[in-house]
């Protein structure tokens, strides 16, 4: 196998870079739950976020496909006018939908061919901004590299807001995006609500997802087995590139050095992440599964808002619920185990590993874990 990490720079998880990163700590081995129907809502919401930061003076947004309308109203709420199916336009009735061209085109649960991509292209303004959202879900590297293949174009910037939902973004040209743009989108009152339930609260949140530009991806084809299924770890760079294409122009240094920092910060959770992910993944026991969790903690600590580590703690708990509909209570139980060493001040967590716990007979650590959940709780019930 080439050596990647000598030359394409990835991680420590280069060593298992063509494993697919399906499996959970605890429970992933036994996944009850279909997965190509469900997508964890602040995901899906992160691409209107991501959309703001890479033009973040936009005016106007063309929405596409039907997956797209719950995005209108963030947009909206950030200031825009959006054109959207069957979206309720929360502008006052004399700010009709625009119809273009316009600054922002964000397509949502549409297939990327060629095609598709060059007529939005046609609805796009001069320095607007195309986004597309990728469904890479159980894809193999060489399905990837084709949906690379059809995004038209020239300048792109990959994003890895989920596991299995990517974005790309892309202009005519080649454009550095402003600095204080990008930090006016959070101080926008309005969009507050949204950027809490998206757990897009910053701008260094926003970029935990940044993968790099289309230089930075390509070259990892080469080295990679094209049947493999494709993950996060393919394209992530062991040491975390600064992203060329902000402006600080007119930023106090100070502040620019803060963002730039915090920025590097959550790239580096991102990829720690990826390593628990990965360590999941190769687990024979508990031991492994430990680590892994233990992996995961450890960025929780430092983010607790990245979205690929909460989509993970979301199918642990929506696993565990299933488990315990079908009645595998030890199944469940490792799942809030996992979940309960991720983050040991969940009280809900804690309180459903005691249960299941209690319902498995194993009465003092129950207790024990009941009491330790009724004090995270301050006494409300759970």
């Amino acid at each position: 196998m080439p050596d990647l990490a000598a030359t394409v720079k990835l991680g420590p998880f280069s060593l298992v870079a063509v494993v697919a990163i399906a499996i959970l700590a605890g429970c992933a081995k036994e996944e009850p739950l279909p997965r190509a129907t469900y997508v964890y809502e602040p995901v899906r919401h992160a691409s209107a976020f991501i959309a703001l930061v890479e033009q973040p003076e936009a005016k106007t947004a063309l929405l596409l496909g039907a997956d797209a309308a719950p995005l209108a109203k963030i947009l909206e709420h950030a200031g825009l006018r959006v054109a959207a199916p069957d979206a309720t336009n929360a502008a006052p009735p004399a700010a009709a939908a625009p119809e273009g061209p316009f600054d922002i085109v964000l397509a949502e649960g549409e297939p990327l061919t060629y095609a598709a991509c060059r007529a939005a292209m046609a609805r796009l303004a001069e320095n607007g901004v195309l986004l597309w959202t990728l469904d890479v879900a159980g894809a193999s590297v060489g399905r990837f590299r084709d949906m690379l293949r059809a995004f038209v174009p020239e300048s792109q910037h990959l994003w890895m807001p989920g596991e299995g939902r990517w974005l790309v973004a892309g202009r005519r040209q080649r454009r550095a995006v402003p600095l204080a743009a990008m930090l006016d989108v959070f101080t926008r009152e309005q969009v507050f609500a949204d950027m809490a339930k998206a757990h897009c609260t910053s701008l260094p949140e926003i970029f935990a997802s940044y993968a790099g530009t289309r230089e930075d991806v390509m070259p990892a084809f080469a080295l990679l087995d094209l049947s493999a299924t494709v993950g996060p770890q393919n394209f992530l760079t062991r040491e975390v590139e600064p992203v060329g294409w902000i402006d600080a122009t007119g930023i106090d240094a100070d502040i620019a050095r803060a963002v730039h920092a915090e920025t590097r910060s959550m790239q580096v959770v991102r990829r720690l992440v990826v390593e628990g992910d990965l360590a999941a993944a190769i687990a024979t026991d508990k031991k492994g599964e430990e680590a892994a969790a233990e992996i995961w903690a450890r960025a929780a600590l430092r983010n607790p808002n990245d979205l690929l580590l909460l989509e993970r703690l979301d199918r642990l708990e929506r696993n565990a619920r299933g488990f315990l509909e079908v009645g595998r209570v030890i199944q469940a139980m490792k799942c809030y185990e996992t979940l309960v060493l991720v983050r040991p001040d969940d009280a809900t967590a804690v309180h459903n590993f005691g249960m299941c716990l209690k319902r498995l007979g194993k009465l003092d650590v129950a207790e024990k874990a009941l009491e330790r959940a009724r004090r995270l709780s301050g006494g409300r019930s759970l």
